[in-house]
């Protein structure tokens, strides 16, 4: 049985949208008048989007009203870019499967081809979700500066001593794919009026995205881009 921890259902750059639009309204407001300033409607999607804004540290959530953090706070009036950076970093690894899979990799290649296998084994999370999570993972840890252009985990020591005491605190208060042979299927379906849902089936890939946001859709391409590379593959191998 695997440890479940808590995940980000949003992206980090979607959930500092959030920390912004909170931030322009004077640094609190309700989750409504934070809806109508990003022009988005109440609803399954928009919740799970504050509820990672809340779980990155952009803003507290407290049944309805929101706030701006102290991190969010020293974000947005940091003294460069290299303070930037470092503070969004500690955001990131505020996540605690962010941190755990952080902490697992740090030096090491990430295995990205089955990393939605082990957040579903060893992090309890759902299946359904598993392929999203990890994207949000990857491209976030590129964002902020802790993934090589040869998916090696970077270690940095400051940063990630920060988070663990941000994720601690938090947690107080709360085989590789391989694509060859046989042609891929792609379905895809709406799961609600805000979201959709594609699914992946081929050798050894059956995943399942849910598609609320633009971010999400990067990582459908990234799929997609993986399953030509793999038929172009089988095609010059025959």
């Amino acid at each position: 049985m695997g440890k479940k921890i808590e995940y980000p259902r949003a992206s980090l750059s979607a959930a500092l949208e959030v920390g912004n639009a909170v931030y322009e309204l004077g640094g609190h407001s309700t989750m409504q008048t934070c809806a109508d300033k990003m022009n988005k409607k109440i609803g399954g999607a928009f919740q799970a989007l504050v509820s990672a804004a809340d779980k990155y540290g952009f803003v507290d959530s407290n049944r309805g009203d929101l706030s701006s953090t102290d991190l969010f706070n020293q974000y947005k009036h940091a003294y460069s870019e290299e303070e930037e950076q470092s503070l969004l970093r500690r955001a990131f690894l505020s996540s605690g499967v962010f941190f755990s899979l952080y902490d697992r990799f740090r030096g090491r290649e990430v295995p990205e081809d089955i990393l939605d296998r082990i957040l579903v084994r060893e992090f309890e999370v759902p299946s359904q979700a598993s392929s999203r999570i990890s994207g949000y993972f990857m491209f976030g840890a590129k964002q902020v500066g802790l993934l090589d252009e040869n998916n090696k985990i970077k270690d940095i020591d400051g940063d990630a001593s920060e988070a663990k005491v941000d994720t601690e605190a938090s947690q107080d208060k709360e085989e590789p794919i391989s694509i060859a042979k046989t042609e891929p299927q792609l379905v895809t379906s709406t799961i609600s009026k805000d979201a959709y849902s594609v699914q992946f089936r081929g050798p050894g890939l059956n995943t399942i995205i849910e598609i609320s946001e633009e971010d999400d859709l990067i990582i459908v391409d990234a799929i997609l881009k993986k399953i030509r590379n793999s038929v172009k593959e089988d095609e010059a191998a025959e």
